[in-house]
C-alpha cells in the first residue's frame, strides 16, 4: 500500500533540490563544495546523486520513487542473507534472519519515505564492505575493496562512520568463537 502514498515532509526538499540541477557537474559542485541550501545540510553526495538520477527517471511520481526504495530494500535483504552466511556458514539461520530483516516494520520508515534513501543507500555500501571484509584471504585486495565500499557509504550518509568500530567489532568476536 505504501507505493501508492504520498511525498511526506522534507521529500519536497531533496526532490526539489533534485530537480532543479542540470546537468550533473552543476548537483556535484553544489553538494561538495557549497552544500545544498535546502534539506538538512549534511555531506552526502552520493545520496543526492541517487535523488538526481532518480528525478530524472522519475520525475514527481511518488509510486516509481517508492519503488525505488523497495528495490534498495530488497537488494538490502539479500546482502544480510550473504552476510550473515558468509559469517555464520548457516543457512536457513541467515535466511530467517534475512526475511525478518526484510519484514520487520522498523523499515517501513526508510523504504516508504523518499528522504530516507539516503539509509538505504548507507546501508547497502556498508553490508557490501561487511561482506567483503572477511571474503577472502587476500588482505591487501579485501581491504581496498572493503575501504571503497566504506567511502560509498560516507558518501552516502554520515551514520555509516560507524562502520569500521563494526568491523572490529565482528573481528574480535569472530576471533574468540
Amino acid at each position: 500500500p505504501a507505493l501508492d502514498s504520498p511525498f511526506v515532509f522534507d521529500d519536497y526538499v531533496h526532490l526539489t533540490n533534485a530537480a532543479v540541477h542540470e546537468p550533473v557537474t552543476t548537483l556535484l559542485h553544489r553538494a561538495l563544495l557549497e552544500h545544498p541550501s535546502g534539506g538538512d545540510g549534511f555531506l552526502r553526495p552520493l545520496g543526492l546523486l541517487y535523488f538526481w538520477a532518480v528525478s530524472k527517471m522519475a520525475g514527481w511520481e511518488p509510486t516509481i520513487w517508492h519503488s525505488c526504495g523497495l528495490v534498495l530494500h530488497a537488494a538490502n535483504t539479500v546482502l544480510v542473507f550473504f552476510v550473515l552466511r558468509r559469517f555464520t556458514g548457516q543457512i536457513w539461520t541467515s535466511f530467517a534472519s534475512a526475511a525478518l530483516f526484510g519484514w520487520h516494520a522498523s523499515h517501513v520508515e526508510a523504504v516508504c519515505w523518499t528522504a530516507a534513501s539516503f539509509d538505504l543507500l548507507a546501508t547497502f555500501f556498508c553490508l557490501a564492505a561487511l561482506f567483503i571484509a572477511f571474503q577472502s584471504d587476500q588482505v591487501v585486495r579485501t581491504t581496498i575493496s572493503m575501504m571503497c565500499f566504506e567511502a560509498l557509504a560516507y558518501l552516502s550518509k554520515e551514520a555509516a562512520y560507524c562502520l569500521p568500530l563494526l568491523l572490529l567489532c565482528i573481528a574480535l568476536l569472530r576471533d574468540h568463537s
